[in-house]
């Protein structure tokens, strides 16, 4: 349970921690490219809804389920370090995030990372 609540809060952090790092060091080492380009938006917000649902959903099934009134434990949620698809959601948010960062200090060719997914999807 303690596992899937640091989880949890992980992953909430990382709804928006990429998108404000991106934009400091946008700002820190590429200060022309602010503010950003609509490609570079379009390929951001094409990214985010996926990045979002994932997020959301590893956020519903771990979160511990408890009785309102006494506090007792319900349910622990699923296992968020399981492996199967919930490593797969993680993987997915991991390089979106990861493409949002690199994006923000190298520039919009670092998105090409995010190929990395369907090359990985048709491996295995």
């Amino acid at each position: 349970a303690n596992q899937n609540e640091s989880t949890v809060k992980t992953l909430k952090l990382g709804m928006f921690l990429p998108t404000i790092i991106s934009l400091v060091l946008r700002a820190l080492f590429r200060r022309s490219s602010l503010p950003p380009s609509k490609g570079s938006l379009a390929i951001y917000i094409v990214t985010f809804f996926p990045a979002f649902f994932l997020s959301n959903y590893l956020v519903k099934i771990g979160t511990t389920r408890r009785d309102p009134t006494t506090g007792t434990l319900i349910s622990y949620g699923e296992d968020l370090h399981q492996p199967g698809v919930t490593e797969w959601c993680f993987d997915i948010l991991y390089v979106t995030w990861a493409c949002q960062i690199g994006s923000g200090v190298f520039g919009e060719w670092f998105w090409w990372l995010y190929m990395v997914i369907p090359l990985y999807a048709v491996f295995k």
